[in-house]
C-alpha cells in the first residue's frame, strides 16, 4: 500500500491491519508462481522448438535448393533475417567451403599427377617462340588463390580459413613435386650422359687402339668421364665399375690393334707367345689366355684366308685365260689387280705371282691370235707346237708354252663355233669391227647404220670364211619379238623396213629371224618379193587365228592332200620352208574365208591361198611354185615355169658355162636341153640345181660339171635380172 509522506508529519499513521494467517492465499500465490514457472519453461521449449524447426527448414532449403543457390539468394545487400534463413546461409557457407576445398584438393592432385606424367617444369619457362609457360609452382598458386575467391564476397572469414588450409596442402605438394622434379632433372642429365658415355667409352677404346696412345693419355680420358658421372650424382659403385671396365677394354683393344699391325704371320705368332709369358695386368692371367686364344684363332683364320685367297687368285687368273680363250681381253686393269692381290699374299702367293707373270706373256700372244683368221691361227699354232722361240729349249718344255698353245687352241675352237653362229658379235669382241647398234630413231639414221652394218657383216664373213649374217643373235631375237607381239601395222612396218634398207640382203636377214619366228620370216620373204598385199593378208589371218577365229572345217583331211599336190617335191630338202608355207597359207585362207563369210571348207580358195603363200604374184601369174618339165619348182616373182623350161631348152655348153662359171661338157649341155625328164631344184632365189628324177627316189641325182661339182644355174642372171 502506498504511503503518504505529507500525512506522516502530522502524526497520522496508516492503519495497520492485524496480522492474519491466510493459508489459502499463500497456496494460491505458490500455485501462481509454479504456474508462471511452468509457463516460462513451456515458452522456452516452444521457442527452442521453433528455433530448431527454423534451423531445420534452413537446412532443408539448402538440401532442396543447393548451397550455391542459397548463397546467391543472400548475396550483395540482401542478408539473412530469419532463423531459417540464417541457418540455411550458415549451412550453405560450410557446404560451399567444403565443396570448394574438395575440388581444389582434387585439382591440385590432378595437377601434380599430370605434371609427374608430363615432367612439367617446376618453375616458369618459355617455349622456342618466347611464349610464357607456367610452372607447377605458379599453377599451384593460382589454385590456392582462385578457389577461395569464390567465397570472398559471401563469407570472407570462411574464404580466409579455406585459403589457409589449401595453402598448407599445396605447400606439401609443392615441396614433394620440387623434390620429384629435381630428381627427374638429375635422371634426365644422367640419361643424356649415358648416351654420351658409350661414345666416351668408344673414344677411350679407340685411343687405346691407336698407335700413338700413351697410358697417361688414356687415364686422362677415363678420369674426365668419371668426374662428370660423379657431378651428375651417379652411384660411386657404378662409376668405379665403368672406369675399370673401360680401362680393361681399352687395354685389350690396344693389344689387339698392336697384334693386327704386325706385318707378317711370323711376327704375330711371336707376339702371342710373349703375351702368354707376360700376361696383361688389366686382364689377368686367365683373361690374357682367353685373349691369346681368340687372337690365335684369328691368326689361324688369316692363314686359312690367305691360302684361300691364293687359290682364288690362281682361279681368277685361270678365268682370265678363259676370257682370252673366248676371244675377249681381260685388260690391263684386271691384270694389275691380280698382280696386286698376288703380291699381298706373302709366302702363300708364290704360285699366284708366277701365274700372273705367265698370264701377262700369254695375253700378248692371245691379243695377236684373236686378230687372225681361223686358217692363219691354225698355221701359227702348228708352228708353235715345235716350241716357242726364246722360251725354254726345243719343243714345248715349259708351262708357259703349254699354256699359250692350250689357250690358242681354245680360241680357235671358239672362233670356229661362234663365227658360224654369230660372226658379228665375235668380230666386235676381238676388235675386227667397231660394232654399233642399228639406229632406229630416224629413217636417215637407220639407212646409214644398215649400210655400215652390211659392210661390217661382209668384213666379218670374209675374215672367218663364213656366210654373212647381218644381225647379231640378240638383234634377231628382238626383231622376232617385235614381229610376234606387235599389231599388223607395226609388223608390216618392221618387215617393210628390213626389206627396204637391207635390199638384196633382206632374204638373209629374214633367214636369221626365221629361226626365231619362221612364219613371220616367211611373210617377210613375201614383202621382199614385193608382194605387200599377200603379206598383209597373211598377217591379218594370223591375227584372226590368234583371236580364236579358226577357219571352218580346216582339217588335215581337207587340207593336206591339196597342199601336197600343190607343192609336190619343191620343198623336199627344205622342211622348215615347207612348214612355214603351210602356216602362211592357212593364215591367208583364214583371212579370205573370213572376208567372204563362207561357212564350209572351200578347196579352190585353199589352192589360191597356197599359191599366194609360196610367192605367186596374183597379177602376173609369175613366181610361186610352177611346173617345169612336169616337176613343181619354186620360181622367182619375175619368171614363170615356161621361162625356166625355155632356159633349159636353149642352154649350150658356152651359155651354161657363162651362166655358172663352171666347165660344162657339150654333150651334157645337149642332154640338159633335150631331155624332158631333167628339171630344176631351188638352191636360192632364182638359183637351181639341175636334177633328174624325183627327189627322195634312188634314181634322183644332181648333174655335175667337169670338176665333179653340182651345176648351179642362175635363172635371174640368164634373163638379165641379176648381174
Amino acid at each position: 500500500m502506498a504511503k503518504l509522506p505529507r500525512y506522516q508529519n502530522v502524526g497520522v499513521k496508516p492503519l495497520a491491519p492485524p496480522d492474519y494467517d491466510y493459508a489459502n492465499l499463500r497456496e494460491s500465490a505458490r500455485f501462481a508462481r509454479t504456474l508462471s514457472q511452468q509457463v516460462d519453461r513451456m515458452n522456452t521449449f516452444i521457442a527452442k522448438e521453433a528455433e530448431r524447426e527454423a534451423e531445420q527448414r534452413g537446412l532443408t532449403m539448402v538440401q532442396e535448393e543447393g548451397a550455391q543457390q542459397v548463397l546467391q539468394k543472400f548475396s550483395g545487400d540482401k542478408k539473412p533475417f530469419t532463423v531459417a534463413e540464417t541457418s540455411a546461409y550458415q549451412a550453405a557457407t560450410r557446404i560451399a567451403s567444403a565443396e570448394i576445398e574438395t575440388e581444389a584438393r582434387a585439382e591440385i592432385n590432378r595437377l601434380i599427377s599430370d605434371a609427374k606424367t608430363n615432367r612439367t617444369s617446376f618453375g616458369d619457362s618459355e617455349d622456342e617462340k618466347g611464349n610464357f609457360i607456367p610452372g607447377v609452382q605458379s599453377q599451384l598458386g593460382e589454385i590456392v588463390d582462385g578457389f577461395p575467391a569464390a567465397l570472398s564476397d559471401v563469407d570472407p572469414v570462411a574464404a580466409g580459413l579455406l585459403r589457409a588450409r589449401l595453402t598448407d596442402f599445396a605447400t606439401d605438394k609443392e615441396i614433394a613435386y620440387s623434390e620429384f622434379y629435381q630428381q627427374h632433372l638429375i635422371e634426365k642429365k644422367q640419361g643424356e650422359f649415358i648416351k654420351n658415355l658409350a661414345d666416351r667409352e668408344r673414344d677411350a677404346i679407340d685411343y687405346g687402339a691407336s698407335p700413338h696412345s700413351t697410358p697417361d693419355g688414356l687415364e686422362r680420358r677415363i678420369n674426365d668421364a668419371a668426374q662428370t658421372m660423379r657431378d651428375l650424382q651417379f652411384d660411386e659403385t657404378n662409376v668405379t665399375k665403368w672406369v675399370e671396365s673401360t680401362r680393361t677394354k681399352a687395354r685389350k683393344a690396344g693389344t689387339i690393334a698392336e697384334f693386327q699391325r704386325l706385318p707378317t704371320i711370323e711376327e704375330k705368332q711371336k707376339y702371342l707367345e710373349g703375351l702368354e709369358k707376360k700376361p696383361l695386368r688389366q686382364l689377368g692371367v686367365e683373361g690374357t689366355r682367353t685373349l691369346v686364344r681368340s687372337l690365335q684363332a684369328e691368326l689361324n683364320n688369316d692363314i686359312t684366308v690367305q691360302k684361300e685367297a691364293a687359290k682364288d687368285t690362281v682361279q681368277d687368273i685361270k678365268d682370265a685365260k678363259k676370257i682370252m680363250t673366248a676371244g675377249g681381253d681381260p685388260g690391263e686393269q684386271m691384270l694389275l689387280q691380280l698382280q696386286n692381290r698376288a703380291n699381298g699374299l706373302g709366302d702363300y702367293g708364290a704360285d699366284a705371282r708366277e701365274a700372273i707373270v705367265n698370264l701377262q706373256v700369254e695375253r700378248e700372244a692371245m691379243l695377236a691370235f684373236r686378230k687372225m683368221a681361223p686358217g692363219q691361227l691354225q698355221n701359227e699354232l702348228n708352228i708353235m707346237a715345235g716350241g716357242i722361240e726364246g722360251v725354254g729349249g726345243k719343243g714345248v718344255d715349259t708351262q708357259l708354252e703349254a699354256d699359250i698353245l692350250k689357250s690358242g687352241r681354245g680360241l680357235l675352237s671358239t672362233m670356229n663355233t661362234e663365227t658360224q653362229n654369230d660372226p658379228l658379235s665375235f668380230a666386235a669382241r676381238v676388235g675386227h669391227i667397231e660394232f654399233r647398234p642399228l639406229d632406229m630413231t630416224s629413217e636417215e639414221g637407220l639407212s646409214g647404220s644398215i649400210g655400215e652394218r652390211r659392210q661390217q657383216a661382209r668384213t666379218a664373213a670374209a675374215i672367218y670364211g663364213v656366210e654373212p649374217k647381218f644381225l647379231t643373235n640378240e638383234e634377231a631375237t628382238v626383231f622376232a619379238a617385235q614381229l610376234k607381239q606387235g599389231d599388223r601395222i607395226s609388223r608390216m612396218t618392221v618387215l617393210g623396213t628390213l626389206s627396204k634398207y637391207f635390199q638384196k640382203d633382206a632374204p638373209d636377214v629374214l633367214a636369221q629371224i626365221a629361226v626365231k619366228q619362221p612364219e613371220l620370216a616367211h611373210i617377210g620373204g613375201l614383202v621382199t618379193l614385193g608382194l605387200m598385199d599377200t603379206a598383209n593378208q597373211a598377217l591379218e589371218g594370223m591375227d584372226l587365228i590368234k583371236q580364236g577365229n579358226q577357219p571352218v572345217e580346216f582339217t588335215p583331211i581337207n587340207t593336206q592332200g591339196t597342199f601336197i599336190n600343190s607343192v609336190g617335191s619343191a620343198f623336199t630338202y627344205q622342211p622348215a620352208a615347207r612348214a612355214a608355207s603351210f602356216e602362211t597359207a592357212k593364215a591367208i585362207y583364214t583371212s579370205m574365208a573370213f572376208d567372204m563369210g563362207i561357212d564350209t571348207f572351200n578347196d579352190n580358195l585353199w589352192k589360191s591361198a597356197i599359191d599366194l603363200a609360196v610367192g605367186k604374184n596374183p597379177n602376173t601369174g609369175k613366181g610361186g611354185i610352177q611346173e617345169v618339165r612336169n616337176m613343181p619348182v619354186i620360181t622367182p616373182p619375175e619368171l614363170n615355169g615356161e621361162d625356166l623350161e625355155n632356159m633349159l631348152e636353149t642352154f649350150t655348153a658356152d651359155t651354161l658355162s657363162d651362166n655358172t662359171g663352171q666347165t660344162i661338157n657339150s654333150d651334157l649341155a645337149a642332154t640338159i636341153a633335150e631331155n624332158d625328164d631333167i628339171s630344176l631344184m631351188v638352191v636360192d632365189q632364182g638359183k637351181y640345181y639341175i636334177t633328174i628324177g624325183t627327189p627322195g627316189d634312188e634314181s634322183f641325182r644332181y648333174f655335175m660339171d667337169s670338176d665333179g661339182s653340182p651345176i648351179i644355174v642362175d635363172a635371174l642372171k640368164f634373163y638379165g635380172y641379176r648381174e
